[in-house]
C-alpha cells in the first residue's frame, strides 16, 4: 500500500535526479563553449567550470544522502505502522471492556469486549454518548 509519504519521497527523488541531469548538461555545454570559443581567458573559465564540477559533485552527494534519509524514513514509517497495528490489536482483542471517549463523553472507539458487554456491535458505539 503506497502512502502519500511514499509518493512524496519518489517525487522528491525524481526532482533531484532531473536537477542533477540539468546541471550536468549545463556544465557540459559550458565546457564545450569554453573549449570552442576562448583561448586567452581560458584559465578563469576553467576555474569556474571546476567550481561548477565541485558543486555538481556536492549535489550528487546530497542526492545520495537524501535517498538514504528517505529510505530510513520509509523504514521508520513502516515500523510505526506495524506498532500501530499491534496496539490496535491489543485494544481490540483485550479481555476487558475499553471505551475511548472525547471530552464531552462521546464514544470514539470501543473494543469487542465493551460491545459484547453492552450487547451492541462495535461499529454502532462510536458517536454515542457514554451517559444520556
Amino acid at each position: 500500500m503506497a502512502t502519500s509519504t511514499d509518493t512524496e519521497i519518489e517525487r522528491a527523488k525524481r526532482e533531484v535526479a532531473v536537477r542533477l541531469e540539468r546541471m550536468q548538461g549545463y556544465i557540459d555545454t559550458l565546457r564545450k563553449r569554453v573549449d570552442g570559443e576562448l583561448g586567452d581567458g581560458k584559465l578563469k573559465n576553467d576555474e569556474a567550470l571546476e567550481e561548477l564540477s565541485v558543486a555538481l559533485e556536492e549535489l550528487e552527494v546530497a542526492e545520495e544522502e537524501l535517498i538514504i534519509q528517505n529510505e530510513e524514513l520509509k523504514e521508520t514509517l513502516e515500523a510505526l505502522e506495524r506498532e500501530r497495528e499491534r496496539y490496535a490489536d491489543l485494544f481490540e482483542f483485550a479481555p476487558d471492556a475499553y471505551l475511548v471517549t472525547d471530552s464531552r463523553g462521546m464514544v470514539q472507539q470501543a473494543n469487542r469486549a465493551a460491545a459484547e458487554m453492552l450487547g451492541v456491535a462495535p461499529k454502532f458505539l462510536p458517536g454515542k454518548p457514554l451517559v444520556s
